[in-house]
C-alpha cells in the first residue's frame, strides 16, 4: 500500500522526487502528513524540482538540508518553555542602554557617536527597515570614553564597543549583525563579538528570540541549498524562479519574490510569465515592474491596446500554449514551459518590432516571424537557448542582435541588408551563415564566433570596426563586392593563408592582425590605409597593393610587408624600373 505522504508528494513535486523522499526520510514518513507538511515548508511544490536536483548534483546537500532543518523544528516543539530576561533587562546588567529604531528619524540620533568618514551605512540606507530590525545599544559611560585614546584601534576595545548596533535580517530565519563603533577602520566591523550575541552577556541571544519572536537557526550550518534557478524567501521556502530583473525574482505558479517577500497574482485574471503580466480580464499585458520606465520593450509595445482575447491551454507535455487574438481576431502563439518562460513564439502578422524584445527572456527555443522586415535594438540580447529562428523578410536590425547565444548551429536571413553594431555578438555555437543580400555592418559584427566553418556574404560592402574579430575556424574570405572596412579587420584567425578582396578602396584601422598563418594578400583597388596593415605576421610572402598611396607605410608595423609593398607597385618592379632608368641616364652621359 502506497504511503499517504509519498502519494501527495508524487502528485505535487513527482515521481523522482517521492523515490527521494522515500530512501532518505523514512523516519519522518512513519508519522503520516508529518513529511508531505513539512516538505512544502522547504520547497514550492514543482514537478521540476527532482530534476533539477540530480542536474546539479545536489542530492546529499537537499537529503542534509532537509533533516537539519526538521531537528531543529522538532527540539524547538520539544523545549520546555522558559522564561528569560528582556533584551533590555539583560544589557542593562552589562552596563548597555538598548534601544529599539522604528524609523529613520530615531536610527539618524545615533549618529553623533561615530567619528566622520567612519559612519554605518544604515545611517543612509532608507531601505534599511525593509531589510532589517534595528536596535542600538549604548554604554552607560559612552560619552567618556574617547577615541582618541585608542591609538591602536581593535574591534573589541572599550570603544569600538561602547555603541554598538545589533540588527537582524528580516526572514524566515533572523541572522544577526553586530555593528562596530570603528567601522571601516577595524577588520569586520560587521561581526563585532563574532555576531553572538551572548559574547555580550549569557542568554541574550535566547532573550531576543523569546521577547522579539526571532528565529536563530544554528543547526543548519554548513547545509544550505544552493541549486541554480532557486530563490530562498523570507518564509523559509524555496521557488524555483525564471529571471530576476531590477532585483525582483519572476517565478512559476504566478509568484514573484521581492525583498525577500512572496507576493502571488490572482490566477483567475492573471498568468505572470517571466515579468509579463497578462491581464485575461482586461486584456491588456504590462511589464514588471509596473513603473519601469527606463528601458523599451517590444514585446508589451506589440499588444498595447490591441488585445481582443487571450486563451491558455495546458499541453500534455506540462507546457502552456497561450493565443493572443488582435482585435482584427489575428492570432499570436507564446508557448511557456513548466517554470514559466517562454520558450516558444510565432507571429505571422508582424511587419516591424522596435526596441528591447524578450531582451531578458534567456530560454526561448524557437521564434517565427514570417513578415518581419524591421527589427529595433536588443532583440533577444540575452537568450542562451534559440536554436530554430524564421526571418524570411527580414531586411534590417539594430545593435546587439541575438548577442550571446549559445545554442543556434546555422543561420540564413535571405533579405537581410543592413545591421548595425554587436550583431549576433559571442555566438559561440554558430557554424553555418549564410546572408545573400547583406550589404553594409556596423562595428563588431560576428565577433568572438569560433565555431564558424562557412560565411557567405558576396554582397557585402561596408563593414566596421571588429569584423569578424577572433573567429579561429573561417579557411576562406570571399568579399568580391567590399569596399570599405573599419579597423581590427578579422583579428587572430591562425587558418586562412590569402586574402582577395578585388574592390577594397579604404581600411580605417588595424587591419588582419595577428592573422599568423596567411602569405599572400591582394587589393588591388586599396587606395588608402589608415592603421597598421597585418601586425605580427611573419609568413606573408605576396602583397599585391599597387594603388596603395606611399604615405600610408608610416602606419606599417611588419618589417616584412615593409619590403614587400612600396607605393604603386612590388619591390622588385620599382627596383626593375629604378635601374633601367640609371641606365638611361649613363647611356646619355656617354653620348654628351
Amino acid at each position: 500500500m502506497e504511503n499517504y505522504d509519498l502519494k501527495i508528494i508524487k502528485k505535487l513535486y513527482g515521481e523522482g522526487l517521492a523515490r527521494f523522499c522515500r530512501d532518505n526520510f523514512s523516519t519522518i514518513l512513519e508519522t503520516e502528513g508529518e513529511l508531505y507538511n513539512f516538505l512544502i515548508q522547504v520547497f514550492h511544490p514543482s514537478k521540476l524540482l527532482y530534476k533539477d536536483i540530480v542536474a546539479h548534483n545536489a542530492q546529499e546537500s537537499v537529503k542534509n538540508h532537509i533533516l537539519a532543518r526538521f531537528q531543529e523544528q522538532k527540539r524547538i516543539l520539544a523545549e520546555p518553555p522558559r522564561q528569560y530576561p528582556t533584551p533590555e533587562e539583560l544589557l542593562k546588567k552589562a552596563g548597555y542602554t538598548l534601544y529599539k529604531c522604528d524609523t529613520y528619524e530615531q536610527i539618524a540620533a545615533f549618529e553623533k557617536y561615530w567619528a566622520r568618514d567612519e559612519e554605518l551605512c544604515t545611517f543612509y540606507d532608507d531601505e534599511r527597515l525593509d531589510k532589517c530590525i534595528v536596535f542600538f545599544a549604548v554604554k552607560n559611560n559612552a560619552d567618556e570614553i574617547r577615541r582618541a585614546d585608542f591609538r591602536h584601534p581593535e574591534r573589541q576595545d572599550e570603544y569600538g564597543t561602547s555603541v554598538i548596533s545589533i540588527q537582524f535580517d528580516k526572514g524566515y530565519f533572523n541572522h544577526v549583525s553586530i555593528k562596530n563603533r570603528y567601522n571601516h577602520t577595524v577588520k569586520n566591523p560587521d561581526a563585532t563579538f563574532s555576531n553572538n550575541l551572548d559574547l555580550i552577556i549569557p542568554g541574550l541571544s535566547a532573550s531576543f528570540a523569546q521577547h522579539y519572536f526571532l528565529r536563530f537557526n544554528l543547526s543548519l550550518s554548513g547545509h544550505e541549498i544552493d541549486i541554480p534557478g532557486y530563490t530562498w524567501a523570507k518564509n523559509g521556502t524555496y521557488y524555483p524562479h525564471n529571471i530576476i530583473y531590477d532585483d525582483i525574482v519572476f517565478c512559476a505558479d504566478n509568484i514573484y519574490i521581492q525583498s525577500g517577500e512572496v507576493h502571488q497574482f490572482d490566477k483567475s485574471q492573471y498568468l505572470l510569465i517571466e515579468n509579463y503580466l497578462f491581464d485575461k480580464k482586461n486584456n491588456q499585458i504590462y511589464r514588471m515592474p509596473l513603473d519601469d520606465t527606463y528601458s523599451s520593450d517590444a514585446f508589451v509595445d506589440i499588444y498595447e491596446n490591441n488585445i481582443k482575447k487571450i486563451e491558455v491551454k495546458n499541453k500534455p507535455d506540462g507546457t502552456r500554449l497561450v493565443t493572443i487574438y488582435d482585435l482584427d481576431n489575428k492570432p499570436s502563439y507564446i508557448t511557456i514551459d513548466e517554470r514559466g518562460q517562454i520558450v516558444g513564439y510565432a507571429n505571422e502578422h508582424l511587419t516591424k518590432i522596435g526596441d528591447g524584445f524578450l531582451c531578458k527572456n534567456e530560454a526561448l527555443r524557437s521564434l517565427s516571424l514570417p513578415n518581419v522586415t524591421k527589427i529595433g535594438k536588443d532583440f533577444l540580447m540575452n537568450n542562451e537557448s534559440l536554436d530554430t529562428l524564421y526571418l524570411p523578410n527580414l531586411e534590417s536590425v539594430g545593435d546587439y542582435f541575438l548577442c550571446y547565444n549559445t545554442q543556434i548551429n546555422d543561420l540564413y536571413l535571405p533579405k537581410l541588408k543592413r545591421v548595425k553594431n554587436n550583431f549576433l555578438l559571442h555566438n559561440h555555437s554558430l557554424e553555418y551563415v549564410s546572408l545573400p543580400s547583406l550589404n553594409c555592418v556596423g562595428d563588431w559584427f560576428m565577433a568572438y564566433n569560433r565555431s564558424i566553418e562557412v560565411f557567405k556574404a558576396p554582397e557585402l560592402a561596408m563593414v566596421g570596426d571588429g569584423f569578424l574579430r577572433l573567429n579561429e575556424t573561417i579557411n576562406e574570405l570571399n568579399f568580391e563586392n567590399l569596399e570599405v572596412i573599419g579597423g581590427d579587420f578579422f583579428k587572430k584567425n591562425n587558418i586562412i593563408k590569402k586574402v582577395n578582396l578585388p574592390k577594397l578602396k579604404k581600411i580605417s584601422g588595424r587591419f588582419l592582425p595577428e592573422n599568423t598563418e596567411l602569405t599572400e594578400i591582394r587589393l588591388p583597388s586599396l587606395v588608402t590605409l589608415r592603421g597598421d596593415m597585418l601586425p605580427n605576421n611573419e609568413k606573408i610572402s605576396v602583397a599585391i597593393m599597387p594603388k596603395l598611396d606611399s604615405s600610408s607605410l608610416v602606419f606599417c608595423s611588419n618589417e616584412r610587408l615593409k619590403k614587400l609593398i612600396q607605393g604603386k607597385g612590388s619591390l622588385i618592379q620599382r627596383l626593375k624600373k629604378l635601374f633601367k632608368k640609371k641606365s638611361n641616364d649613363d647611356q646619355d652621359e656617354k653620348q654628351m
